[in-house]
């Protein structure tokens, strides 16, 4: 009986360690829409004390060589399209200083004067 206990005790210590190891992922998307089209993805991947969040932020079909505004969560950039009307933002986050984006979170491209071009809201993926 001792040794089945201590048997079930390591296992459920394995399996919580492993399960630890693996830690979560998310990941979120938002179809931008409005004047053109865009669209932004939101992931997270945490295992252990390691976090790591990258967002990738893209519009187009926007007035070229225009500046914008682009705010997803707490996170904020300013962006210039390029001469066909695009942007792109890449970034990546170690730890916890990264946005505050979860699901129903608002992603918005505005013009320097706050007008709302393109919005959407993130959704799990």
């Amino acid at each position: 009986m001792k040794l089945m206990l201590t048997l079930v005790a390591m296992i459920s210590v394995a399996a919580f360690a492993l399960g630890f190891a693996q830690g979560s992922r998310t990941q979120l998307f938002a179809s931008l829409s409005g004047v053109g089209k865009g669209k932004a993805v939101y992931k997270v991947d945490a295992r252990g004390a390691r976090v790591q969040a990258e967002i990738q932020i893209g519009g187009e079909n926007l007035p070229a060589n225009t500046d914008y505004v682009v705010v997803a969560g707490d996170a904020e950039w300013n962006v210039t399209t390029d001469a066909f009307g695009r942007f792109k933002i890449a970034q990546r986050y170690s730890g916890n200083n990264r946005p505050n984006i979860t699901a129903g979170t608002a992603a918005s491209v505005m013009t320097l004067d706050g007008n709302v071009v393109q919005t959407g809201i993130f959704i799990p993926r």
